[in-house]
């Protein structure tokens, strides 16, 4: 027989109908329950809940209002909304607002009050599946997108680059004889230089392949490019960046892991608006990001740290579960780390998350240490 899992239980209301509840899922023995005798959103989520127990008196017109300021469609826990004696049109009103079911004291058991948990349960975590695939969905079409846009732009901008690289040249051969003209040609034609080389990163970013022949994608490489790219957000923000891999050995990821690139700026932007937040938040220290790598015999792992406003203890468990919202894409360029957690799993690693508020957060990337040597185009 399967063994049941068990699920943690806060009830929001008084301490005889915690007693009464707690009673009967006493009899289950796989509910641990606690009590909380006012709701607030700040101690809803002051600590990760399976399941809210929240009570409603039909009377109250000022719980039904602080019903409607949480939100409870933002909610990843589901919430039950229980009341003493049984009142239809409460009912409809809260299943309305958003709670996942609706009890009363007078009606319930043991047995009918676990198949409200177990169903509510099951219910939140099919929403959340559906919510995983429409949200892939709308990211991957704003990847394809991004990437026919971006190779449109590298076409139209390269091109009249190139002539104006090709004049510079031609002007070179025909004003030798003068220094001065000969330096600002040659300044004219590095910076020429520099916009096709951030242009040939953003594609590469965009579209997850390389232009040169290669069994393997390299980290230093490909940070480089990310880098390059997000240098200007670096220096608004006066943000210090300190690369380990600048200076170390090839650190060859494999050939699968052509999408790395996607998912380093994933992060790196979270840390950047991190950042953000924190000076907006009266933190006007100076503050960092920094990239560092440990290699193992099994594994190699690349952990971004930064010193931004970082993330409460009771948000961790559901990082990687896409918020029950709507995606606003024009202020968040990223694709999230519910996604990104799968891409990394995908490589057969796996993605971790510690953080402190107002210290910081360390997102770490564990890859298989092993050079793949499937055809990069594959």
């Amino acid at each position: 027989m399967t063994k049941l899992k068990n699920y943690s239980i806060l009830v929001i209301g008084n301490q005889n109908d915690f007693l009464e509840i707690n009673g009967h899922l006493k009899k289950l023995k796989n509910f641990e329950v606690e009590l909380l005798t006012e709701i607030t959103s700040d101690k809803l989520h002051a600590k990760v809940f399976d399941l809210y127990f929240l009570k409603l008196s039909p009377q109250s017109k000022e719980e039904l209002k602080t019903l409607i300021d949480l939100n409870l469609h933002t909610h990843t826990t589901p919430i039950i909304i229980y009341s003493n004696k049984y009142d239809h049109q409460m009912a409809l009103k809260v299943v309305g607002l958003g709670a996942s079911d609706y009890v009363s004291l007078d009606q319930i058991d043991e047995y009918s009050l676990e198949k409200s948990i177990f169903y509510t349960i099951h219910h939140s975590n099919e929403i959340k599946a559906l919510l995983v695939n429409k949200i892939e969905a709308a990211i991957q079409d704003r990847l394809s997108t991004t990437e026919i846009l971006a190779s449109s732009l590298a076409h139209e901008i390269g091109t009249p680059l190139g002539i104006i690289r090709g004049r510079a040249e031609f002007m070179q051969l025909q004003t030798k004889e003068s220094s001065f003209i000969q330096k600002n040609l040659e300044t004219i034609i590095s910076q020429i230089d520099r916009v096709s080389h951030l242009i040939n990163s953003l594609l590469k970013i965009s579209n997850g392949t390389d232009s040169e022949s290669s069994n393997a994608y390299f980290a230093q490489d490909m940070i480089k490019e990310v880098i390059e790219l997000l240098d200007y957000e670096f220096r608004k923000l006066n943000i210090n960046f300190i690369n380990d891999f600048e200076n170390s050995d090839p650190t060859p990821l494999g050939s699968e892991v052509k999408h790395f690139h996607k998912v380093l700026m994933n992060i790196l932007m979270n840390s950047i608006q991190a950042i953000q937040s924190a000076k907006e938040q009266g933190r006007t220290e100076q503050h960092s990001i920094k990239i560092t790598k440990e290699i193992h015999n099994d594994f190699l792992r690349i952990t971004v740290s930064d010193t931004g406003c970082g993330i409460h203890e009771a948000k961790l468990k559901n990082l990687f579960t896409p918020v029950f919202k709507t995606i606003d894409f024009d202020q968040n360029p990223g694709f999230g780390l519910a996604i990104t957690h799968r891409i990394v799993e995908s490589w057969g690693g796996k993605i971790e998350v510690t953080s402190k508020p107002d210290l910081g957060t360390q997102v770490s990337i564990q890859l298989p240490n092993k050079l793949k040597t499937k055809n990069i185009s594959e």
